[in-house]
């Protein structure tokens, strides 16, 4: 009875060793492209295109595969016909912002501090030091010694497979060796609350309303831009970073906590309200929540868009272990019980869904494609079952047009060529 038992242990062993040297062969493979093809290469933009594309298939049928079989009975899959790329919002709100200001001249710059993905591929090259990879691991006694002088990331897929990856260092990991610019950027983009400033807070939120009012639809996304292309006067950098400002503070902000428009109104409510502060937490989600859907469009969904999902908790009744294996299969987290709650179906969390878009493409003035899909998967490698399989389908979806984004930005740039990787 134990030789099939050591006979399996061995042949995983194998396993884990196969998949760590393809991997260090992946990442020699890819810096030597990066360097030998830049970012305007045709071919590189067809096998990014070809890569993202074929990952989405597959999230797509395992998803559809996945709803069909555990969709609670009261729930009926159905595609979200609203979705559409994410280059045809961008076109449209910019169509949007020239009709009504034709005198205005739109702009567009990338970083002057701009990260290639050869840059970050290096980094992943760079042979680990023994001090490194201590600060990597939650528990320094389970540290092998062997992925000392590895590359980093094969480095940090052994750590993920011990399930002894501290997360968050893996970010920091990056900032060290990155540029001030990019990590001010990869900070900002990683902040849980982000909070906007009251007046365009306002205005935004008033243009929203007036149209919600006036055409009884929930506002799209090209409309938000246009709306913070005014607040800018045209400049793109600055829309894409308010509008995914905005969204993350409209759909997660409030989530936390109560806003107040003045000290004399919070104390007025905190003397009213005697609830505990779970209870708070839960009924300012409830109205976020409430708010997205009937507010914002979801163009990003592939099934069941949140305009039709209603703030009730459903049970997951499948294997998320087994569903995330498909794409992450070392990933130890998901290996825990089913979680209680369907994240395909949870309101509050789908609802994410374009602030997720727009703080992709906001970053596409500091880094590739390429590294912003690679940060993605990264995010959903360790919480993904936190997040569900259709809102990784739909950032998905977006890494998979952040080329055609970045082909539009490029037109109202005045220096594309600084750089040879632009």
């Amino acid at each position: 009875q134990e030789k099939p038992l050591i006979r399996e242990i061995e042949e995983k062993k194998r396993l884990d060793a196969t998949i760590d040297k393809g991997f260090e062969i992946l990442l020699t493979g890819f810096t030597t492209v990066s360097k030998k093809l830049d970012e305007n290469s045709p071919v590189r933009k067809k096998i990014y295109k070809l890569a993202t594309s074929s990952a989405a298939g597959i999230a797509r049928n395992v998803l559809k595969r996945d709803l069909n079989a555990n969709a609670p009975g009261v729930i009926e899959v159905e595609l979200n016909k609203a979705r559409r790329p994410f280059h045809e919002i961008v076109e449209e709100g910019i169509a949007i912002f020239k009709e009504k200001y034709p005198d205005t001249e739109l702009s567009y710059e990338f970083s002057r501090d701009y990260v290639g993905m050869e840059e970050v591929l290096d980094i992943l090259n760079t042979p680990i030091t023994k001090s490194q990879l201590l600060r990597l691991s939650v528990d320094s006694k389970k540290v092998h010694n062997e992925y000392v002088e590895k590359p980093y990331g094969v480095a940090i897929l052994g750590l993920l497979k011990d399930k002894n990856l501290k997360v968050y260092e893996v970010y920091g990991f990056f900032k060290d060796r990155l540029n001030e610019s990019a990590t001010v950027k990869l900070i900002d983009a990683e902040r849980p609350e982000v909070f906007v400033s009251l007046a365009t807070n306002e205005y935004i939120d008033k243009k929203i309303n007036e149209y919600v009012i006036t055409n009884q639809v929930p506002v799209t996304s090209s409309e938000i831009l246009f709306y913070c292309l005014e607040r800018s006067g045209g400049n793109l950098n600055e829309a894409l970073k308010l509008m995914s400002d905005y969204l993350r503070f409209k759909s997660r902000g409030h989530s936390h906590e109560i806003q107040y428009t003045s000290i004399e109104d919070e104390e007025r409510a905190e003397s009213s309200w005697s609830g505990s502060p779970y209870e708070q937490k839960e009924r300012n989600e409830r109205k976020v929540a409430k708010w997205m859907k009937y507010s914002i469009l979801d163009e990003y969904s592939e099934f069941n868009p949140y305009n039709f999902l209603d703030h009730d908790k459903y049970v997951y009744t499948g294997n998320a272990a087994e569903t995330f294996s498909k794409f992450f299969p070392r990933s130890w987290q998901f290996e825990e019980a089913v979680p209680s709650n369907y994240y395909d179906f949870d309101l509050m969390g789908m609802s994410g869904l374009p602030y997720h878009a727009a703080n992709m493409v906001y970053l596409l003035d500091t880094f590739p494609p390429e590294a912003i899909t690679l940060f993605m998967f990264g995010e959903y490698a360790n919480y993904g079952q936190l997040h569900g399989l259709s809102k990784f389908l739909a950032d998905l979806r977006i890494s998979e047009d952040l080329y055609e984004v970045r082909d539009i930005l490029k037109k109202y740039t005045k220096n594309p060529t600084d750089r040879k990787s632009l």
